[in-house]
């Protein structure tokens, strides 16, 4: 990231033609923008590869692409989680300097603000996901709004990097200066492509107006792009009553014990392995997923690469859950046909060992009200219990 920042005072500085006249204060000015595009442009991106694998799965519904598009989001939420906007560079004095010369850049007072809203965002969109990826993939009609959830945040994300262009672009205009909006796009291209294609775009739209002409057009296009923003907004509310509706319906046919019609709305995953029922304490949207090389653990890949198998197996961390709980949830496991290899207790230390048909092999340790399954080897699959009533019925 540093390195951008170093281009960019060189850029400006250094560079013939005309751009030494340009001070300090504005190269800090546009550092900060390019730094706030980068690092913005950074998570919306993270956030559409996870969506790659879950529209993947949504596609072909198997248990390998299940576990892929359940890692790109854990793995997507976790590189989002550890993004920082770096310290701004402006200083009061720089915006006094703009101001004498009849330019307000008041906007980019709260880039590292509108950074964090942004990221508290994605996190709880890379929850969601992880949730419906979870608890949705069983009825077909919760499902449904799944896909249209996933076509949403798409959609969502597509805009919020389309205005991260408009903004640069508005910024650019009051400048009003080609040779650096020439030099600023082109380190745009190199660092934020998505970003910089929107804004080539949008720069052609405005290309021979005036600079008042330019900037009425590029005001009205960044409403526009909120306006959209908006109403995908309300229409993720509106699927999410939908949610209810059929959250209700279900509860409907399970009072009225119509489980005929509960077993039609089963969605159908192909080459699951073995199913166990799961606790509500069984915290699995940030469980960790690794892949291995010669019997060794190694690291999760990164947002943008090509997950081309699925995860080797997962650890699942849980806080607050006690001795007892562990113990009572091995007996319901046991009452399942699902008996433990081996129980260990040494110290206040619990280990149970499960080796399952189908290779299927999981472990679950305790200490200190922490809990932590991991999954070994061909990892099982949590069901609700009532997903498993329906399938023996």
């Amino acid at each position: 990231m540093k390195k951008f920042f170093v281009i960019l005072i060189l850029i400006l500085c250094l560079s013939p033609g005309g751009v030494q006249a340009y001070e300090k204060y504005e190269a800090r000015m546009l550092n900060d923008l390019i730094a706030y595009t980068y690092q913005s442009e950074k998570i919306f991106s993270d956030l559409k590869w996870a969506l790659d694998y879950c529209d993947n799965f949504n596609k072909n519904k198997t248990w390998e692409n299940l576990q892929i598009a359940r890692a790109a989001v854990t793995t997507s939420k976790r590189f989002i989680e550890k993004y920082k906007m770096p310290k701004l560079e402006m200083t009061p004095d720089d915006y006094s300097k703009f101001m004498k010369r009849g330019l307000d850049f008041g906007i980019m007072t709260t880039l590292d603000k509108d950074f964090k809203a942004a990221q508290i965002t994605l996190l709880n969109t890379c929850n969601a996901l992880s949730a419906a990826l979870i608890t949705d993939i069983f009825l077909v009609n919760n499902w449904k709004v799944c896909e249209h959830k996933f076509a949403i945040e798409r959609r969502l994300a597509d805009l919020n990097i389309k205005y991260l262009a408009n903004f640069a672009n508005r910024v650019l205009n009051d400048l009003n200066d080609q040779e650096i909006t020439k030099k600023f796009n082109n380190l745009l291209k190199d660092s934020c492509s998505e970003t910089s294609s929107f804004q080539i775009k949008e720069l052609r739209e405005i290309k021979g107006l005036k600079q008042a002409e330019a900037r009425d057009k590029l005001e009205a296009s960044a409403q526009n792009i909120l306006d959209q923003i908006h109403a995908k907004g309300m229409e993720e509310n509106k699927i999410l009553g939908t949610a209810t509706d059929n959250l209700n319906a279900t509860k409907y046919a399970l009072d009225k014990k119509d489980f005929e019609s509960m077993r039609k709305n089963i969605m159908h995953i192909a080459n699951t392995p073995a199913k166990i029922i799961y606790k509500s304490w069984i915290d699995l949207k940030d469980a960790f997923y690794y892949w291995q090389e010669d019997g060794k653990i190694i690291q999760t890949p990164e947002p943008g690469t090509k997950l081309t198998r699925m995860p080797d197996g997962c650890r699942i961390s849980i806080n607050g859950v006690s001795a007892a709980q562990i113990k009572e949830y091995a007996q319901d496991l046991k009452k399942q046909g699902v008996p433990y290899l081996a129980m260990k207790e040494d110290g206040g230390k619990l280990k149970i060992y499960y080796i399952l048909k189908g290779s299927s092999e999981f472990v679950i340790s305790h200490e200190n009200n922490q809990a932590e399954i991991w999954l070994t080897k061909n990892p099982v699959h949590f069901v609700p219990i009532l997903y498993l009533s329906l399938m023996q019925k």
